[in-house]
């Protein structure tokens, strides 16, 4: 009988330790971030998303502030250059402030992939903004996600 118990409280006390020591949803970053050039890929993102490229509707070609946009193009063609290089890169759109990037396969007789963002950010209340991209914050983890979703390792 003595035994018994002591095999139950060693059953229960290894099933709370498992409980207690369980995986959750959130990931620390050491544990879900393991490619090569993560920390670089995510100094870019801040930086990209720090240009102020706010949409106006009452601006003209609904832009607050085009040489924002140059500004962003020059970083961006030199955080990216080989995209700017070995991709064909067109400027379209209202003053040419947006991009046409193809990237020709090696094997025409597959359908093309069209991939899609936007430059520019919606502008909210000044009290309500929250990430700067400053690297506060889980911002972060907004890269870590976007990476997986297009089939990083991760």
């Amino acid at each position: 009988m003595g035994r018994v118990v002591i095999a139950l409280a060693a059953l229960l006390a290894l099933a709370i330790g498992h409980t207690c020591g369980a995986a959750t949803n959130e990931l620390r970053v050491s544990d879900a971030c393991q490619w090569d050039g993560f920390e670089s890929a995510v100094q870019r993102f801040s930086r990209i998303i720090q240009f102020k490229t706010v949409s106006d509707v009452t601006a003209p070609n609904h832009v607050r502030d085009a040489a924002e946009f140059g500004r962003m193009d020059e970083f961006l063609r030199g955080a990216f250059p080989r995209v700017f290089q070995q991709l064909k890169v067109e400027k379209v759109g209202c003053d040419s402030l947006s991009y046409l990037i193809t990237w020709q396969g090696s094997q025409p007789d597959l359908r093309p992939v069209l991939f899609i963002s936007h430059l520019d950010v919606v502008p909210v209340a000044e009290a309500s903004e929250k990430v700067g991209g400053q690297g506060q914050g889980t911002a972060r983890w907004t890269v870590h996600r976007q990476a997986r979703a297009a089939g990083a390792r991760t």
